[in-house]
């Protein structure tokens, strides 16, 4: 991606003061989840692993509405998915 902003740019990065990785990076592993959820997540401090989201399911970390302020009802249910959770077996304060 930065390699091509420069070339958009017209700019040869070689000339830039600043050394830049040679091979464009993603924020987040493939891991199945969406952009957003994987941003809700590492918003929360949750590791994107499925015991670590479950556990944050049964515990009411993740909270559609509540907690994160950025976790709502369609990430939840893609979490949900995710995860292997029916959401009609959680508990009521993480509904």
């Amino acid at each position: 991606m930065h390699r091509e902003i420069c070339r958009w740019a017209g700019v040869n990065p070689v000339t830039l003061p600043h050394k830049w990785p040679n091979q464009d990076t993603t924020p987040y592993a493939d891991n199945g989840l969406s952009y957003r959820a994987n941003r809700c997540l590492s918003r929360a401090g949750i590791p994107p692993t499925k015991t670590a989201v479950r556990h944050a399911l049964i515990t009411g970390a993740l909270s559609p509405g509540k907690r994160p302020a950025n976790y709502g009802k369609q990430t939840h249910a893609e979490i949900c998915r995710w995860t292997g959770i029916d959401r009609a077996t959680l508990l009521p304060t993480a509904l």
